[in-house]
C-alpha cells in the first residue's frame, strides 16, 4: 500500500507499507520440512522537484522477516536516495 500528498507543488511524501506471508515446502535430502516466513516493511519518501521532470528523493524504513527455517530471519533499517526522471 502506498499513499502520498504534494505539498506546495515542490514537495512530495509518500508512506508505503508491505506484508507478506510466504509457505514453502522444504526437501532436505532425507525428509521435507515446511518454512513459514512473515515479512512487513514499512519506509516515508520525501521528495522534492529540481526540475519539471527530475525529482530527487530520500527514502527510510525498515523490514523485518520473521522465519521458522534457522537463519533467515532478518532486520534492515535502509536509507536511500534516488534521482528521478519522469517522462
Amino acid at each position: 500500500m502506498n499513499a502520498g500528498y504534494r505539498f506546495m507543488e515542490k514537495l512530495t511524501s509518500t508512506l508505503k507499507g508491505y506484508y507478506q506471508n510466504s509457505a514453502y515446502d522444504v526437501y532436505n535430502g532425507d525428509n521435507n520440512t515446511d518454512r513459514d516466513d512473515n515479512t512487513y516493511k514499512i519506509a516515508a519518501v520525501v521528495g522534492y522537484d529540481l526540475l519539471q521532470n527530475l525529482i530527487v528523493s530520500l527514502e527510510i524504513g525498515y523490514e523485518d522477516r520473521d522465519s521458522n527455517a534457522t537463519g533467515m530471519s532478518y532486520q534492515n533499517t535502509f536509507g536511500i536516495i534516488s534521482l528521478d526522471y519522469n517522462f
